[in-house]
């Protein structure tokens, strides 16, 4: 069995050797940094890095990604020294550079430069399982608007995932294309892949669909890592290759002979340093978390002590307070919302604080994007918003699909039928139309255990 390690390093080297170092590797090496520096998903501080490589380097960077960089250059004042974080935007900001670059060439932007740098994301521990897929196409939307770029993204992606957790090859491509709502042309690559590298029909050598299909092709029918790059390169150097390389990489690992003459290469060498990195977050002992009733029960790294423990006995640096279990729970929601009232913490961090408090001890995105939902409604409404209007500008923020349906659903279905903090996300905004009295006695009608705090929170606000 291909162990964690070379799972790890063989994508990331894959990558490399099979596009010829090109400029898609300082890109995802760039995507790594930003998801170790940030614990997460990012999206302006990921573009900012893609646009200032660009800008210092002038490598080829896609077509599309440069006409977003040009839109970009519109908001910076070019007389002076220009630094990365000039190229930091509000997303809102980044979407009109998005659609801009969409215009201009009349909705196509489906290409596969999304896939060929976005790997790392299947790598880095901080985004959940539920999560890879919806942040995959986040991040192919920092420049490709078409849905088809982020689909292609994610199904390579959650390959990725599925092998390093010892998925088969062919049990890891089944799952990635149970992804909802795919686009026909991506549906039918899974039944024809194994038999066909090129789609039915002609098209643009990088359009996104084909790619993928060429890369399934060749890793299905290959033996080794060596044979499938081979016969990719030999097809399709351009756009095809280095996806191989991700896949065959995740799959098989990636022999030392296969790059010995680049061993001491100092961007492979940058590259491998990310992914041990990337690695060890895997490799962390994790925390037994377990939170009843708001306790929570550690097993942490400590020595039996004859004396009393205290609190810094409990003092974790960040990366060791980790759950990868199913984690979506609602006590970080109830619990964290003298965030919202406190007045050091600005509305452009609010979200991301509360994030970052519910993963203290829950792990899954869910739990922190829905405590941000709640704090961000309590700040607005606080300065005085409308009901509607703060729920809007919560749910800017939100990157889940479950958790946002819940704005296109809750005046109308006070219960989803689902379970956890998106359910009772759903059930609490329905409730909050009435006045405080009857919002708390509909709440209480509906469930006593998980709804009423925030009910009480939000209709009090």
């Amino acid at each position: 069995m291909t162990t964690l390690l070379a799972r790890f390093d063989g994508a990331f080297v894959g990558h490399a050797i099979a596009s010829n170092h090109n400029s898609s590797v300082l890109m995802a090496s760039n995507l790594g940094e930003s998801l170790l520096n940030c614990k997460g998903f990012n999206g302006p501080d990921i573009l900012s890095r893609y646009l200032y490589l660009y800008h210092v380097n002038k490598c080829e960077i896609g077509e599309i990604t440069k006409y977003v960089y040009q839109q970009a250059l519109t908001h910076i004042n070019t007389r002076s020294t220009i630094n990365r974080e000039q190229f930091l935007f509000d997303q809102s900001i980044v979407d009109e550079f998005v659609k801009a670059a969409d215009k201009k060439y009349d909705g196509y932007t489906a290409g596969c430069g999304p896939v060929q740098r976005s790997f790392p994301l299947a790598f880095c521990a901080y985004i959940s399982d539920e999560d890879l897929a919806d942040i995959s196409m986040a991040e192919a939307k920092l420049t490709h608007y078409s849905p088809l770029a982020g689909q292609v993204a994610a199904i390579v992606n959650c390959i990725c995932r599925g092998l390093l957790k010892n998925q088969t090859w062919h049990d890891a491509v089944n799952s990635a294309f149970t992804i909802p709502n795919l686009h026909e042309d991506i549906r039918m690559i899974l039944g024809r892949h194994a038999r066909w590298s090129n789609p039915a029909t002609t098209t643009h050598p990088a359009f996104a669909p084909t790619v993928l299909n060429a890369a399934l092709h060749y890793v299905s029918s290959s033996k080794n890592a060596a044979q499938a790059i081979a016969a990719a390169d030999a097809k399709d150097r351009n756009y095809c290759a280095p996806i191989v390389g991700i896949l065959a990489g995740a799959r098989w690992g990636i022999p030392e002979q296969m790059f010995i003459d680049n061993i001491n290469n100092s961007q492979l060498k940058n590259l491998r340093e990310t992914a041990n990195r990337l690695v060890n977050l895997w490799n962390t002992e994790i925390n037994t978390i377990k939170c009843r009733s708001h306790s929570i029960n550690v097993r942490a790294d400590i020595k039996s002590k004859k004396n009393k423990l205290t609190k810094i006995d409990f003092l974790f640096s960040p990366d060791r307070i980790f759950d990868a279990s199913k984690s979506a729970g609602y006590n970080p929601a109830q619990r964290s919302y003298l965030l919202a009232l406190c007045p050091c913490i600005d509305d452009k961090k609010l979200f991301e604080m509360s994030y970052g408090e519910a993963q203290l001890t829950h792990f899954s995105s869910h739990a922190g994007q829905v405590s941000g939902i709640i704090n961000l409604m309590c700040r607005r409404l606080i300065k005085g918003s409308e009901c509607n209007d703060a729920i809007n500008f919560a749910f800017e923020n939100i990157l889940s699909s479950a958790i946002k349906e819940i704005q296109k659903h809750y005046q109308s279905n006070p219960v989803l039928n689902s379970y956890g903090s998106s359910a009772f996300t759903s059930n609490v905004l329905h409730i909050i139309f009435n006045s405080f009295a009857l919002a708390l006695e509909y709440a209480y009608s509906i469930e006593r255990d998980y709804c009423l705090t925030l009910v009480g929170l939000l209709a009090g606000a």
